[in-house]
């Protein structure tokens, strides 16, 4: 037989069970829920029914052991531990139906206790009609709130999560087997047992899902973790210092940050905790905060366009590119070579390369007309790069600039604009506005980095400069260009997985769209305006040929035979000569003014001492074909000219001209040599002593003496005397007259 007290413990746990009935039901907010209802400051003036009904004396503000372990989920003895030690004041030893006992005064306990207690007599004075006309009056969770709870849920911890259901499964047990019936003390011990979810876990989840729908507690049941120890102290002007500071310089080191906020911070008294520290709070803010602008706009998705929409040659990309490998060119200069590339959209197929010292007009103009040669078709719209080897009036003359302003109305019309084409210009900085751009990997890795190369590959930068590197390893320029073009083709071969490609390569993709693509060819005077080199030259007057020095390369002659038959009097004006900057070896394009003239081919080098091979006798060749035609018309107008000229075959007899009258003129007498008297007089009366009559210069002693001898003298004698007086300098002339050879 169960004793009184068993039978209104049992009367009690089905008055619980009730409550758990109702956790089903969507009811009142979990901040608002009776859980949070503020106690008066004095508890024992709530007038409620007893716990126990009339089974039990306990009075209403004071609570059995049994029911304080309920309400603070512990064990009945650490209870009653607590009652001696004195921990709950006003606990006091009373008698009851089953012996003597701990009565505990309900204001003595916490005060989550305390509202527990209040929620449990709510219930069964209320009964579960009256729980939800009290739920009722509260107004219901609204569904953005749990819709907010589950978006907070899914960004949580793979364990946050794992922990949240472990939660949820057990007190679903739990609500199962309260359910049926079992008392909640029982409950909780098998729960404990089957689970391993403590008494104090499962009174927190039960705690938190009071009242919500039962769909809704996963996200309630998420634990909060904080981390063990509490944060370290940083004054928060401190913090936003460095922050400023970090914005404003992405690139400076964080300990030179630091040191700057630290004198800024002197007399301010802010607390700085070490660098590691300050390192994770900056790691705690954005990505793009610290990045500066360009990491900010990179935070943002790039546009994915849909290349198939494209035809075959509807649109061409091109972009230069600095090789890092030095190259010796043929006039013996060492550098890196700069190179320019076209090729189409749409298959990715490479269309030209140039290679060239610097980056000019010259070198997408050309690189431009060796596109149109190779694809015959004239594209509509081309994405070029935003640099001045672009944006010159040659080639996008007329056509909106490269920082989106109109076009000038005086400006010169550029090949592009000429030939229709609608230049798209790539924003400064962003590289990953043109597709060509990821391209250059391949011939970094193919080209630059071929081991062959080892030792002229320089690296992109400084940084990964490698070790082996020696300019006096550079290379020659013909290699990387042979290697480059391998590099191409093996792109081509190569299957690509971009947006409309189907894993197909280059090759068959421009292949397969030429054969349904009608192109709009260029014609012969378009791409001659592509050969952008462009010199103002007058032809050799013997030979009628153009000598000049492409940039990288040594001079070269060029010659046609229509230069040769140009009149005599155009040999001094000046041409017009276009020329492939980087191919000595190509034709260039000659032009009075606006009118063209020929297409004069280089003449090639013959070794110095071979004369039979092939060179030397297609030269012979060519000589002869030109020598043969001009020499019979030379020969045609000579016989011309002999019919208009006199016999001289025959002498005839020539009458002798008439002698007119002379006049003799006499011949000139030869003049008789005067003698000529000497100015030099004796002074009278002073020995020794003479004066120049003419000039009036008085001599004295030896200077009287020789002035007198050389009065006395003849000519001959005066110029062998000057004769002897300088025997040096007549050596020296006469050994500059001794022939070379002697």
């Amino acid at each position: 037989m169960e004793s009184k007290n068993q039978l209104s413990m049992r009367d009690l746990a089905e008055n619980r069970s009730s409550v758990i009935d109702n956790m089903v039901e969507p009811t009142l907010d979990h901040a608002e829920s009776p859980t949070n209802i503020e106690l008066p400051a004095n508890s024992s003036e709530i007038t409620t029914r007893p716990l126990l009904a009339k089974r039990s004396s306990v009075p209403v503000d004071l609570l059995t052991v049994m029911q304080v372990a309920d309400l603070l989920a512990v064990h009945e003895a650490t209870v009653r531990t607590n009652c001696r030690k004195g921990k709950y004041p006003g606990a006091q030893k009373q008698l009851g139906n089953g012996g003597e006992g701990w009565l505990i005064p309900v204001a003595s306990l916490p005060k989550s206790a305390q509202k527990t207690h209040v929620k449990k007599i709510a219930a069964e004075l209320f009964g579960k009609t009256g729980v939800k006309e009290l739920a009722t009056a509260v107004p219901v969770v609204p569904d953005a709130e749990y819709a907010l709870q589950w978006e907070l849920f899914e960004r949580k911890p793979g364990g946050v999560k794992e922990a949240a259901q472990k939660a949820l499964d057990a007190l679903l047990a739990y609500c199962e087997l309260v359910d049926a019936g079992m008392p909640k003390e029982t409950a909780k011990k098998a729960i404990a047992a089957s689970h391993g979810t403590t008494r104090a876990t499962l009174h927190r989840a039960i705690s938190k899902t009071l009242k919500h729908p039962r769909r809704h507690w996963l996200p309630l049941l998420c634990p909060q973790w904080h981390g063990g120890r509490e944060r370290a102290e940083y004054t928060p002007e401190a913090q936003a210092f460095v922050l400023a500071l970090r914005v404003q310089s992405p690139q400076t080191n964080l300990r030179a940050i630091i040191r700057v906020a630290k004198k800024e911070g002197q007399g301010k008294d802010w607390v700085f905790p070490s660098e590691d520290t300050v390192a994770k709070r900056l790691g705690e803010e954005s990505a793009w905060l610290t990045g500066g602008m360009q990491a900010l706009e990179r935070s943002f998705p790039v546009v994915e366009r849909d290349y198939a929409s494209l035809a075959l040659n509807q649109c061409w990309e091109s972009d230069g590119r600095r090789a890092d490998v030095f190259c010796i060119w043929p006039d013996g200069k060492i550098a890196k070579p700069f190179v320019v590339v076209w090729r189409d959209v749409r298959s990715r197929y490479v269309l030209s390369i140039r290679i060239c010292l610097n980056p000019d007009a010259e070198a997408v103009l050309g690189s431009f007309g060796a596109a149109l040669t190779k694809a015959k078709a004239i594209p509509a719209t081309v994405k070029i790069d935003n640099g001045r080897e672009y944006a010159n009036k040659a080639f996008t003359g007329a056509q909106k600039t490269r920082y989106r302003f109109k076009p000038k109305v005086d400006e010169a019309i550029g090949i592009l604009t000429a030939m229709g084409v609608v230049a798209k210009w790539s924003k400064p900085g962003q590289g990953r506005d043109k597709p060509i751009e990821s391209w250059w990997n391949v011939i970094a890795e193919g080209c630059d980095k071929y081991p062959a190369f080892a030792g002229a590959y320089c690296g992109k930068n400084v940084v990964s400069k490698p070790e082996d590197f020696d300019m006096r390893k550079a290379i020659p320029v013909e290699a990387y260009a042979a290697q480059f073009i391998n590099s191409v083709n093996e792109f081509h071969k190569r299957n690509h997985d971009g947006h409309g490609m189907n894993f197909r390569t280059p090759n068959d993709v421009y292949t397969e769209l030429s054969a349904t693509t009608t192109p709009n060819p260029p014609n012969e005077s378009e791409l001659r305006r592509c050969k952008m080199g462009v010199k103002s030259l007058k032809l050799d007057k013997k030979e009628a040929t153009f000598k000049f020095q492409i940039e990288g390369y040594l001079s070269r002659r060029y010659w046609h035979e229509a230069l040769s038959d140009l009149l005599l009097s155009m040999r001094d004006t000046r041409f017009n000569v276009h020329y492939e900057w980087d191919n000595p070896n190509a034709a260039v394009a000659v032009y009075s003014g606006d009118t063209f003239i020929c297409d004069a081919m280089p003449i090639d080098r013959i070794n110095f001492l071979e004369s039979d091979n092939e060179k030397m006798k297609a030269r012979m060749d060519a000589k002869g074909a030109y020598m043969k035609p001009r020499a019979k018309v030379m020969s045609t107008i000579k016989a011309k000219g002999k019919l208009a000229l006199p016999d001289f075959s025959q002498t005839p007899e020539l009458t002798p001209l008439p002698v007119p009258n002379a006049v003799l003129v006499p011949p000139r007498k030869t003049p008789v040599a005067m003698p000529a008297s000497n100015p030099l007089q004796q002074l009278p009366g002073s020995p020794g002593v003479s004066f120049d009559t003419e000039t009036g210069k008085v001599y004295r002693g030896e200077e009287a003496k020789r002035a007198q001898a050389i009065a006395n003298a003849s000519q001959e004698e005066i110029d062998e005397k000057a004769y002897l007086a300088a025997p040096a300098r007549h050596s020296v002339q006469a050994k500059a007259s001794i022939p070379a050879s002697g």
